[in-house]
């Protein structure tokens, strides 16, 4: 209970009635439930507002029953964390990392350039297919590739170690100065011969001569024989002139001599020529006899003559049993012939 002090009496004016006695006092009676306010506190019954949340007499919490009060912490909760939430965005938008203070930098005012094309970001390729190196793990028991030592600066290159052996070649030519003995030509680039060919060293080689090519539409003769100026012989590689293929052929060093070819039946009127040797001199003859001799038997009449021969050539003759391909003049080196066609 409280008490009520015991106030003097003024030092002037009439004579008052004496203090009451304390120990006859009447102390002052609890609050009437009953007769408290529509909005009081539930423990000391202290007159409250409609929206306050506690007591500030006691301390005690004010329940209500629209659970009023409940919401009110939810929004100061939620408010509170969006006042903290505000903070930490407004320091990141004023360029404080770290904690330390940024000095903003002023610039002009800029003005845009529709027309102005930013290109686009591109991205070096990486070492791997992936953009990544692969490493190899702790428990493969490999070990990392070695890293090839780099040649300082105004270093003589020559004094690096033959690497040539690494490569699988049994005779790889070696660096210059190293003692080598690589077959490989050496091309020197930046003042070093790196024993390899360029591409553009590739590039200025001439191209190899390439094969006798066959008449597409000519067709192969039936049979063929080597002949001499007494007949035929028995000389083999007559055949090679009529296999099909521009690889074989027939060959002799000396002139007199020649294939005598018989084609399928048909009415034929050009006799061609495919050789890997041109420069020398030929003579086409013709003969309707089923055994021919010699050329001085009286069997055979002359039908063309070339000279030179290229590596191909193409001879117009009249229909006949047998065509005599003769080799008048080898030009002093080995005559091949390498197919004989005959065309309708």
């Amino acid at each position: 209970m409280i008490e009520t002090p015991v106030k003097a009496p003024p030092p002037s004016g009439p004579p008052s009635a004496p203090p009451p006695d304390a120990r006859t006092r009447v102390m002052d009676l609890p609050p009437d439930p009953n007769g408290r306010h529509v909005h009081a506190c539930s423990e000391c019954g202290l007159p409250l507002h409609e929206d306050q949340a506690a007591c500030l007499s006691c301390g005690a919490m004010v329940e209500q029953g629209s659970g009023y009060a409940g919401i009110r912490r939810a929004a100061v909760g939620s408010a509170t964390a969006l006042l903290v939430l505000g903070s930490a965005v407004g320091a990141a938008v004023a360029g404080l990392p770290h904690g330390k203070d940024v000095p903003k930098k002023t610039a002009g005012a800029q003005v845009f350039n529709p027309k102005k094309v930013i290109p686009p970001a591109t991205a070096e390729a990486a070492p791997g297919a992936d953009g990544a190196t692969d490493l190899p793990s702790a428990d493969s028991g490999s070990k990392p590739p070695a890293i090839a030592p780099k040649a300082p600066k105004g270093s003589d290159s020559t004094s690096l170690p033959d690497m040539s052996a690494t490569t699988g070649g049994s005779t790889g030519s070696g660096l210059s100065g190293g003692g080598g003995s690589g077959s490989g030509s050496k091309v020197k680039t930046n003042g070093e011969d790196t024993g390899k060919k360029t591409r553009e060293d590739e590039k200025a080689k001439p191209p190899k001569p390439a094969g006798p090519q066959l008449y597409p539409t000519g067709d192969h003769p039936a049979s063929a024989t080597v002949f001499t100026t007494s007949g035929p012989s028995g000389a083999s590689g007559a055949d090679y002139t009529i296999d099909s293929g521009a690889k074989t052929a027939w060959s002799t060093k000396t002139g007199d001599r020649g294939v005598m070819v018989t084609p399928s039946p048909g009415d034929y009127r050009a006799v061609g020529i495919i050789t890997e040797t041109p420069g020398w001199s030929l003579q086409i003859w013709r003969t309707n006899v089923d055994s021919p001799g010699g050329l001085e038997s009286g069997d055979w009449a002359q039908a063309g003559i070339r000279d030179p021969v290229g590596r191909r050539a193409k001879l117009s003759v009249k229909d006949a049993k047998h065509y005599l391909v003769w080799v008048v003049d080898t030009a002093g080196k080995r005559v091949r012939i390498n197919e004989i066609q005959v065309f309708q």
